[in-house]
C-alpha cells in the first residue's frame, strides 16, 4: 500500500467515525439507556454496579383490587414508566421524562402531601455504571466495524 492509499483509507475511516458519532452512536446508546431505566421499574429499583431495591410502596401487600396488583412506581396507566424518552442531536443524546412529579420519585423530595412529607428516593434514571459499561461496548462495537478489526 502507498503512502497516499494509506492516508486516503484513513480520512475514509475518519469520515465514518464522525458519521457513527454524530447520528447512529447516539441513537443506538438512547435506545439503550430507554431500555435501561425501563427495566428499573420492572427489576423494583436502580441498577448502577448491582441493584438498588426501591422502599416498596406502602399500599403494596395491603390494597385490594387493581391498586394492590401493580408494583411501586407501576399503574394500570404506567404513566411514568411510559413517559421515559431520548433526543438525539449531533454527537449527542438526552434521557429524559416530562413527568413534573418524576423528579420527586427519582431523588426522593417533598411531595406536596401534607406538612413534612417527604417521599422516599426511587432512583429509576440517572448515571449507571452498567449502563455506562454497556455504552461503552456500543462504542466499540461500532469503532470496530468501521475500521474492519
Amino acid at each position: 500500500m502507498s503512502p497516499e492509499e494509506f492516508l486516503n483509507n484513513i480520512r475514509q475511516s475518519s469520515d465514518k467515525i464522525a458519521s457513527a458519532f454524530e447520528r447512529r452512536i447516539p441513537l443506538m446508546v438512547g435506545n439503550a439507556g430507554k431500555s435501561h431505566f425501563k427495566s428499573n421499574f420492572q427489576k423494583g429499583g436502580f441498577v448502577d454496579q448491582n441493584l438498588k431495591k426501591w422502599k416498596p410502596a406502602k399500599r403494596i401487600g395491603k390494597a385490594k383490587g387493581a391498586k394492590g396488583q401493580y408494583g411501586t412506581l407501576l399503574s394500570a396507566r404506567n404513566f411514568l414508566y411510559n413517559s421515559i424518552n431520548y433526543r438525539v442531536l449531533p454527537y449527542q443524546v438526552i434521557i429524559f421524562t416530562r413527568v413534573h412529579y418524576a423528579i420527586v420519585h427519582n431523588e426522593g423530595l417533598r411531595a406536596g402531601r401534607g406538612k413534612g412529607f417527604k417521599m422516599p428516593k426511587r432512583q429509576f434514571i440517572g448515571d449507571s455504571a452498567v449502563l455506562n459499561k454497556q455504552i461503552s461496548e456500543i462504542i466499540d462495537k461500532e469503532l470496530s466495524n468501521i475500521l474492519d478489526l
